[in-house]
């Protein structure tokens, strides 16, 4: 009985020095308590950004994919890991809107190795160097760091400087090749009136 109350007692000084340190935690003018931090951190906000946009590729969805284009800088679309804005294709939201129904061939840049022209329509250009592989359900997601590199210069950092990337990286898929045959889509963004918004879709892979 003895035992039963003092531990009784022992959970009401705890309740009562809870209640203080939350009494100490409000101004003394009645103001609100102390502000927790958001549930909703800049890092799964940016996974968020990326997996949507992931899903929208997936599904070829080109007018919702707009909606996430960054309205003043517009998306690069790189073959390859190694961005060179001059060369690589840049459109802005307007142009990703009509992906579906654009028949125009482009030239995208040139395959590694063979440097044979890469011309493709849009939607072409997707089905081989965006979403070539199922990169939702890739095993490996990883932020603002490079989950895998070949021969190519990888230099997202100085060509979107203040963005910030999402990698969706398969490590190889047969055995035969050692790893070789890994493959990566690199979703880049860049903040805009507090959401993140997509600047570059980076397709990278082993390279000679």
């Amino acid at each position: 009985m003895k035992k039963t109350v003092l531990t009784a007692l022992i959970f009401l000084l705890i309740g009562l020095a809870l209640g203080y340190l939350l009494f100490s935690a409000l101004d003394k003018s009645g103001a609100e308590p102390l502000e927790l931090p958001s549930p909703q951190s800049k890092q799964s906000q940016l996974t968020s950004a990326a997996l949507s946009a992931a899903e929208l590729i997936k599904n070829g969805s080109f007018d919702k994919l707009a909606e996430t284009v960054h309205p003043e800088d517009g998306v690069y679309f790189v073959p390859y890991s190694y961005v060179d804005k001059d060369a690589n294709q840049h459109f802005i939201s307007e142009q990703v809107a009509a992906f579906g129904t654009d028949e125009r061939s482009y030239l995208w840049g040139y395959t590694d190795g063979e440097g044979a022209p890469i011309e493709l329509t849009p939607k072409q250009y997707f089905e081989k160097f965006v979403y070539d592989e199922d990169y939702l359900s890739a095993p490996i997601i990883g932020r603002n760091y490079i989950t895998m590199s070949g021969n190519s210069i990888e230099n997202v950092g100085e060509a979107f400087p203040d963005c910030e990337f999402v990698d969706f990286h398969f490590s190889g898929f047969d055995e035969q090749y050692a790893g070789m045959d890994w493959t990566t889509l690199r979703l880049v963004f860049r903040e805009y009136e507090g959401a993140y918004k997509l600047v570059a879709v980076i397709h990278a892979q082993w390279t000679i």
